[in-house]
Formats: C-alpha cells, structure tokens, sequence
C-alpha cells in the first residue's frame, strides 16, 4: 500500500513539474520592436529629428508566474542607426516585472543591462609620420550600459485567446566608455512593439 501510495504522489508531483514548466514555456515571446534612437535624459523627448531607425529582436523567459504577475529575465539583440552619431549593435539581458489586468491591459517595468558596439557616422582621419591626416578605418567602439524601461501593451491572450501582444515603450541607456572625450552618454529610445507567443499551455 504504500508503494502504490508512493508511486500516486510522485505521478502527482510529475504531473505539476510538467503542467509548471508547460506553463512557463507558454509564457516565452518571440517579440519584435521598431524605434527612434535618441540622446537625451530620461523621458527626453523621443519625437527628435530627423528619425533614427532601430530594430530590435527580444524575448523572455519565466522567473515566477502569478495570477496576474510575472518576473521575467529578458534577452535582447538589436541595431540602430543614428544620422548624425554612430550606427550600432547591441546585445543585452535584464529581468523585469509586469502587471496584467483581467481584460488584457499590462504594464511592465524593467531594468536592461548589456553591451553595444558603436561606429561613427562620420569619417575619421589620423595624422601619419608627415604630420598629414589621412582616412582611416573605423573600427568602432565597445560600451556597456545599462537603464530602465516602462511599458503599456494589450495582451490578446486574455480575450480573444489569440497568442499577440502589442506595447508602446520607452528605454533610456546610460552608456559607459563612449570615448575619451565623453565618458558616458545618455540615450533614449521610443518603441512600439509585437509580442507573439509560438507555444501553446498543454
């Protein structure tokens, strides 16, 4: 009897770790975001221009899941192109908090830290052993960063059952070794965004 009594709960326990991580995996995005790259403080204008494209792939993963709560760790890949800065790459990770309402309304905050790679929009020249400036590459520049963002999206899961998400959001850097001129730079970013969910709760 009490093996069939153990065997019962570790079926049971089986059960929750699938039904968990099922669920959990249900909750992993593949998201996409458009926005305009600026520099600034935060909450700085974003509207700046002319536009300076960026486009980032994002996605998330599952830390702790309530009812209507969430803590995620966040990983992030994007480029953006500044006209009249530096085109760059950027990689990062964070976690992040998010609220979701019964009809679908969520806000979420979050705290991005990664590293980005930077090449001028302008030309560089280096003086050679004559004394006369000369065209040279340019290598780019690496940095690390780190910020916060704050989001407002509708999550369409919760009426019309359909895997999407849509947000708006701001994210704010603050880049550290810029260059020896600058040591940091301040830089804002408006997004507008689509989270889709690819796995299904089984």
């Amino acid at each position: 009897m009490k093996k069939i009594n153990l065997m019962i709960s570790a079926l049971f326990l089986l059960q929750a770790g699938v039904f968990a991580q099922s669920t959990k995996r249900a909750e992993i995005p593949i998201g996409v975001e458009f926005y305009n790259h600026t520099i600034g403080l935060p909450f700085g204008n974003p509207y700046k221009k002319p536009f300076n494209i960026g486009l980032a792939l994002t996605t998330s993963y599952p830390l702790k899941l309530g009812r209507n709560s969430k803590l995620t760790l966040d990983g992030g890949l994007g480029y953006f192109k500044h006209k009249e800065l530096a085109t760059g790459v950027h990689i990062n990770t964070g976690v992040s908090y998010t609220f979701t309402t019964n009809i679908g309304i969520y806000a979420a905050v979050g705290i991005p830290i990664g590293y980005v790679r930077t090449f001028n929009a302008y030309d560089l020249y280096k003086a050679d052993e004559q004394g006369e400036y000369q065209l040279t590459k340019d290598r780019g520049r690496s940095g690390a960063f780190a910020g916060y963002n704050v989001q407002l999206g509708y999550d369409f899961r919760r009426t019309l059952r359909a895997p999407i998400a849509v947000f708006v959001k701001n994210e704010w850097w603050l880049q550290a070794n810029y260059s020896k001129f600058l040591p940091s730079l301040m830089q804002n970013s408006l997004r507008v965004g689509v989270n889709i969910y690819p796995f299904k709760n089984n």
